[in-house]
């Protein structure tokens, strides 16, 4: 397995790893913010909203590390990938 390759493994197991965890990701973020007496603005966010847009923005970053555009043995993009990348990200609207 070359460099790219390896580095394309790393980042789909990065993605896994935070989907499994993601309870507890949540838990522990809500917690920090709960908890830091200097942070105002985020603290007054409803736990609705919370609860509704962070794991959005979790998911958005799972599915950028899964798709991350590959590249050549020589370092170059890979120009099929990057097509197939970027139609997924224009179809996605993001």
């Amino acid at each position: 397995m070359d460099r790219n390759q390896n580095t394309d493994v790393q980042l789909a197991t990065l993605a896994s790893h935070l989907t499994a965890r993601r309870g507890g990701i949540l838990s522990a973020w809500r917690s920090s913010v709960d908890n830091d007496r200097e942070l105002t603005a985020p603290s007054s966010l409803p736990r609705t909203q919370f609860n509704d847009h962070i794991p959005e923005i979790l998911n958005a970053f799972e599915k950028r590390l899964q798709v991350w555009p590959r590249t050549n043995a020589d370092g170059t993009l890979n120009l099929v990938h990057y097509a197939a990348w970027l139609v997924k990200e224009l179809a996605s609207g993001s």
